[in-house]
């Protein structure tokens, strides 16, 4: 369970390193953790595959997982993958809300949506109606 989380958090950060596009940045809850840079030259491809391998295989043991759910749905974005993304960002708001038995929002004592994810949860549904 940590570990597979540890390890998505790390290579998670290597993709927003590798990929330098901050409009794409997968949100990590271990990111602080990791450097914001590389000194080596990595493939932005073999790090998305490794990435969408882990995350895939901890979803499969963790399906109900936020912080997961959030990775994978970000990293969709990143791939421009808009209709499994917005289904990936309303699946986190349910399981992080109790299936919206609770309150969604900002700040303490509520379920965190935050303006990120929301901005591109509009960003996939823009996209999606073109």
């Amino acid at each position: 369970d940590h570990c597979s989380r540890i390890l998505s958090s790390l290579l998670a950060s290597l993709f927003n390193v590798v990929r330098d596009d901050p409009n794409t940045d997968i949100l990590s809850p271990d990111g602080a953790l990791w450097p914001t840079h590389v000194t080596q030259s990595y493939s932005d491809r073999i790090v998305e595959d490794m990435l969408t391998q882990v995350l895939s295989s901890a979803l499969s043991h963790h399906p109900h997982d936020p912080s997961l759910l959030r990775m994978m749905a970000d990293l969709q974005f990143a791939n421009s993958n808009y209709g499994s993304a917005l289904a990936l960002y309303v699946e986190t708001a349910a399981v992080t809300s109790d299936f919206y038995h609770h309150e969604l929002g900002p700040g303490p004592g509520t379920s965190c949506l935050d303006d990120g994810m929301v901005a591109r949860m509009v960003t996939c549904t823009k996209e999606l109606g073109r």
